[in-house]
């Protein structure tokens, strides 16, 4: 988005209040979130939140280059709605999944889940990092020279929006396929706890 805010709009100071737009409307959103997964259900919502957020960015990349910063901001608050999912439901799949395993095998291994998942975390942001500046360098990208912005091609402006839109939705639409076979529902969850019960 810096990238974005700093070349295809050339006002980089607009990225200040874009960027708190997106991160407040998933604040804002994080409560309706919880109220809602505990209707339809973990996964469902994640789905949801998901398919926002990936809808969110393709509008962004189809139209955000045509309509100005303002437009931008709408985007960035609805696609914050959708990616307010991000900082609850991973962190409430994980206790199922660690009392799924104690119900199956009598062992809680809490560490080793949430050890995984922090290092497959941190794999992803270093290949996220690493794919958009391989996506920058095939599209002509030009560093900035002593803090001063480079001009860029068109080549390289469709990198970055490419980088801003279609590359992360096509992540969080993966996402949405994947989290599809997660199977533990709402009523999934209960029979879990009454199997740890009978446990004793």
């Amino acid at each position: 988005l810096l990238y974005y805010f700093r070349y295809i709009y050339e006002d980089e100071a607009a990225f200040q209040i874009a960027l708190p737009i997106l991160l407040g409307a998933a604040v804002i959103a994080i409560p309706g979130w919880v109220r809602v997964s505990k209707r339809i259900g973990k996964k469902l919502s994640y789905n949801i939140g998901m398919s926002i957020f990936a809808a969110s960015v393709i509008v962004f990349f189809l139209i955000g280059h045509l309509a100005g910063p303002r437009i931008a901001y709408i985007i960035m608050a609805i696609a914050g709605i959708g990616f307010a999912t991000q900082y609850v439901m991973p962190f409430s799949i994980v206790p199922d999944v660690v009392e799924y395993d104690y119900a199956e095998n009598g062992v809680r291994r809490e560490g080793v889940y949430y050890g995984l998942w922090t290092f497959m975390s941190k794999m992803g942001q270093a290949f996220g990092i690493a794919l958009n500046g391989l996506i920058l360098q095939l599209f002509g990208y030009q560093e900035a020279v002593g803090g001063v912005a480079a001009e860029q091609t068109e080549r390289a402006l469709v990198g970055i929006r490419l980088i801003a839109g279609p590359v992360p939705a096509l992540f969080f639409i993966a996402g949405v396929v994947v989290l599809s076979f997660y199977p533990i529902t709402n009523a999934y969850y209960q029979k879990i706890q009454e199997k740890i019960a009978a446990r004793g």
